[in-house]
């Protein structure tokens, strides 16, 4: 059984965490166990920066593994804002504060954009971090997979399961070298359901924010 530790205090989002992870081997808690524990700053520009200082911090400053997120709305004609602050959007216009003040902020701001023009989504993105602070990044799609006879080549130059002229096979090279850089790892494995998967294990680097 592995004990993760949902570094969030929202009663909803660790519900659904547990509901998630139940039938995995996996016991939760969260941070109403921890009624001392110091909210880190969130100083980084990104979702997956964000989503790594948090685990990381109640990873290394907890000693367990922790499991956290960070998440908002990115609107294409505001050039992705108002991603990370979206829950202070209407504070930090003055206009406000809260959900309903959010979103009439963000309504007022895309007032003379046609609705054909008005694509947005909600991102959310994850982090794992164990209690030495490594940072576990996973992604997945749902498409066809890597072809058996590339997967154990993959990440050789050259070898692409794209067709003739239209990759060289030098991207997860590449993305494999930058990562070894960082004294971390980068697999690939086809998923039994279907679909790739990409790992990306990092070790800590607590005495730098991670911001992109």
């Amino acid at each position: 059984m592995i004990r993760v530790l949902i570094a969030s205090g929202n009663r909803g989002k660790v519900r659904e965490f547990q509901e998630m992870l139940r039938d995995h081997g996996v016991e939760c808690t969260d941070l109403s166990a921890h009624p001392n524990a110091i909210a880190p700053e969130e100083t980084g520009h990104t979702f997956r920066a964000n989503a790594m200082l948090k685990a990381m911090h109640y990873a290394t400053s907890l000693r367990t593994w922790a499991l956290a997120d960070d998440s908002g709305l990115s609107v294409d004609v505001l050039g992705g804002k108002p991603g990370v602050h979206s829950a202070r959007w209407a504070e930090l216009g003055n206009a406000g504060k809260g959900d309903a003040d959010n979103n009439a902020l963000l309504l007022q701001q895309l007032d003379a954009v046609p609705s054909d023009q008005r694509a947005a989504r909600f991102v959310c993105c994850l982090a794992l971090s164990d209690p030495q602070g490594r940072v576990i990044l996973r992604v997945s799609d749902t498409g066809p997979g890597i072809p058996p006879g590339i997967l154990p080549r993959l990440f050789e130059p050259f070898v692409t399961s794209k067709p003739a002229g239209t990759g060289l096979g030098l991207g997860l090279v590449i993305s494999a070298q930058l990562v070894r850089a960082m004294d971390g790892s980068l697999r690939a494995a086809n998923l039994p359901e279907g679909g790739a998967c990409f790992v990306v294990d990092l070790p800590a680097a607590l005495h730098k924010t991670p911001q992109e």
